[in-house]
């Protein structure tokens, strides 16, 4: 699963910023191991199939999660090296200024707020490691798992991340890509 990962986010141009990061490759091979266990965690297959306690929070296959977080990392943020290290510059990452500070309500390549969703992954959610990008990643499944619940569908899902309601105009892009990654990806 995770080397079919990685090709998906290879597969996708790097942010503009990043597009001569050295180690690169070995980054995205992080968030590919990351977005990898997190969607067999979520399925309860792989590892977690035999283990005690695994609550299956995705119904859909794993593959299909881990081509939706793909998707929302890479349109979120382009997986950009400095959102991903939490640095991110005054006008992203949901910006706002109080007092004459910035402050960012998002964080992680998934630009999560801090929700019921995210509360428990919050303050370990932040850096370019495997933990912390799996932390975020688990986080990100959580939103998706619960939109695909609800609205029953890939658009739904992703309509659900961003704006809390099964059809939204802005989903149209994200779309194209997910059923990009599972055409070329996943067969």
């Amino acid at each position: 699963m995770k080397a079919l990962v990685l090709l998906m986010l290879l597969s996708l141009p790097p942010a503009y910023v990043d597009r001569d990061e050295i180690g690169r490759d070995a980054r995205m091979s992080v968030i590919a191991g990351a977005i990898a266990e997190v969607s067999d965690r979520a399925s309860c297959v792989g590892e977690y199939a035999s283990k005690t306690g695994c609550v299956r929070i995705w119904d859909d296959g794993e593959k299909k999660l881990a081509a939706l977080l793909v998707t929302k990392g890479w349109h979120e943020s382009r997986f950009a090296r400095h959102v991903h290290a939490g640095e991110c510059k005054p006008d992203e990452c949901d910006a706002v200024v109080v007092k004459g500070i910035v402050f960012h309500r998002a964080r992680s390549p998934w630009q999560l707020q801090r929700t019921a969703y995210s509360d428990p992954e919050w303050s370990t959610m932040v850096g370019t490691s495997f933990e912390a990008t799996r932390d975020a990643a688990w986080a990100a499944a959580k939103v998706l798992a619960e939109g695909q619940r609800r609205c029953k569908s890939a658009r739904g899902a992703l309509s659900w991340y961003g704006w809390q309601r099964c059809e939204a105009s802005g989903v149209g892009n994200r779309l194209v890509t997910y059923e990009r990654l599972m055409k070329e990806g996943i067969r």
